[in-house]
């Protein structure tokens, strides 16, 4: 449906489809079409190189109303309805209404072209009342265009009084709108359609989506009351009127791409698109906003996602305090506060708390550059994954050991001191990385244990194995390592759409918690199932 009908409808009429140009100057529908330049345009002979004769026609047209020359109408379009198109821009382009009379009798007879053209030079509407049509555009549509094409250029809406076809009045009074702003002229549209049209261009160019409850919901029009509220919505920047919809989450996702509002999530349909806008939000918050922020995210998970993300970037153990400690995210937002941290006194405040202690030295260990540090590291397993990694060798590993009660923690801890240490293989060698992961596995004392407690669980080696693999390939393609995306395929791994990960375990992968914001769960994010989302929208 066309919203505009004033100007463009006219230029449309008049040039383009006399002209017989089915695209705009400069579009193009092939490789070899190309804009017409002003260069073009002052040379009207180098029209004759351009590549289809459509884009010819509208050189030669372009050209003679920039130097408002008609001969090269007459030179180099034949006679008919091309060439009246190409007459027809240089009268208005000169001004000068005796040139629509050179128009062809074919074109005047069927469409009244001379004396629409006469009109937009003088802005007389008594050429309008000339109009008479044969076929096409009907008569009054035309009359009405034409005397909407004066009521922009004069401003003068009285004249719209003068018509008498329901038709062409609509056409006027839909123009007086558009260029006045005033809602009566929609009331006095007689025409539904032209009518639904006003409320339409007046709720989309201003913002007040309230008026789009005025398209009546016939001929087809809930399309277009749909776009009304949508694009008003996203104009006005208001979410209230996205929600006037069935499904709001369009108009919805096009106020987010600008304004990044978090308060609006809550109000998405479906819970796909409530986390997508969480992720799409939170790292605004990140960028520009405060830990504060977070406080207005209505759902916990979020929110504590929100601040764990705010703690690893500010390194600030104390935005934890405002998760309690009975969430998993509790300590995995002092583990992410403890992301840069180097000196094992800094765990000593936390030695009332096992869990958090314990936590701070694992990020000491990871973080140590040599021996002298690991040994100052007061938790065994700890002090052993350090020496571990300042070694670079894995076999220290197997020297950690929790405690009868928790054989399973100990071989995750055992794994993960395993991985790390693979990840820390230059790139040429990570190849004969791989080969570590092999290496996990229960010892003799863990079986006796978790036989001891009639507790086995005979996948727990091989997820452990998987992951191990995972992380090493994903990072053998972040780090170009040749042949890492056939590697993961022999791996039974699946690729991720950037080609920097490869999954290996149950795809897609799980997060420690429901909506996590930092660095190295993005990925996994986007590649989950929000995937779809990012697509559909472009995001």
């Amino acid at each position: 449906m066309k919203h505009k009908i004033i100007l463009l409808t006219i230029i449309i009429l008049s040039v383009i489809v006399l002209s017989g140009c089915t695209e705009p100057m400069g579009a193009g529908t092939g490789a070899g079409a190309r804009e017409i330049s002003k260069e073009i345009i002052k040379n009207p002979a180098d029209c004759i190189d351009m590549s289809s004769e459509a884009e010819k026609i509208a050189c030669f047209t372009k050209s003679a109303a920039y130097k408002k020359d008609i001969d090269i109408c007459i030179k180099n379009i034949d006679e008919g309805p091309l060439r009246d198109g190409c007459i027809m821009a240089v009268a208005l382009a000169k001004g000068d209404k005796d040139l629509c009379d050179l128009m062809s009798n074919m074109t005047k007879d069927t469409t009244s072209q001379d004396k629409m053209c006469k009109a937009m030079i003088t802005l007389d509407t008594a050429y309008c009342d000339q109009i008479k049509t044969m076929g096409g555009m009907g008569q009054s549509q035309m009359i009405g265009a034409c005397y909407a094409f004066i009521v922009e250029k004069t401003k003068n809406t009285k004249i719209c009084e003068q018509l008498s076809s329901e038709i062409a009045k609509s056409y006027c009074y839909l123009a007086a709108a558009d260029i006045t702003g005033d809602l009566g002229y929609c009331q006095m549209i007689p025409k539904k359609s032209q009518k639904n049209d006003c409320y339409f261009n007046y709720a989309t160019s201003t913002g007040k989506w309230q008026y789009c409850a005025n398209i009546t919901d016939e001929y087809g029009y809930k399309e277009d009351i749909k776009q009304c509220y949508t694009i008003a919505s996203i104009k006005a920047q208001d979410h209230k009127g996205c929600m006037n919809l069935g499904d709001p989450n369009e108009c919805l996702i096009g106020i987010l791409k600008i304004e990044k509002d978090i308060s609006i999530c809550p109000k998405m349909f479906g819970s796909p698109y409530i986390d997508w806008c969480y992720y799409f939000t939170v790292p605004e918050l990140l960028e520009d906003g405060h830990v504060s922020d977070c406080n207005a995210i209505p759902d916990d998970l979020v929110k504590y996602g929100c601040m764990i993300a705010f703690a690893e970037k500010e390194s600030d153990t104390k935005i934890c305090k405002g998760i309690p400690d009975s969430y998993i995210e509790h300590i995995e937002c002092y583990a992410k506060a403890f992301t840069s941290e180097t000196s094992s006194r800094a765990c000593d405040k936390f030695k009332d708390d096992e869990s958090l202690w314990k936590t701070c030295n694992d990020i000491i260990a990871k973080n140590a550059k040599d021996i002298g540090t690991c040994n100052k590291i007061k938790h065994e397993p700890s002090r052993i994954l350090c020496t571990a990694l300042v070694e670079k060798n894995w076999r220290i590993c197997e020297n950690i050991v929790f405690g009868k009660w928790d054989p399973y923690g100990e071989l995750r801890y055992v794994s993960t001191c395993k991985i790390e240490v693979a990840l820390m293989h230059d790139v040429a060698d990570l190849g004969n990385a791989l080969d570590i992961c092999d290496t996990i596995h229960l010892t003799e004392y863990m079986k006796s244990r978790i036989k001891e407690m009639n507790n086995l669980r005979p996948s727990e080696v091989e997820e452990k194995k998987k992951e191990c693999r995972e992380k090493i390939i994903s990072h053998m393609m972040r780090s170009g390592y040749p042949k890492a995306a056939e590697i993961c395929k022999q791996e039974g791994g699946r690729l991720s759409d950037d080609g920097r990960d490869c999954w290996v375990k149950k795809w897609p992968p799980k997060e420690k918690y429901s909506y996590c914001f930092t660095e190295d769960c993005v990925q996994s994010v986007r590649e989950g199932y929000l995937s779809f989302i990012y697509k559909k929208h472009g995001l």
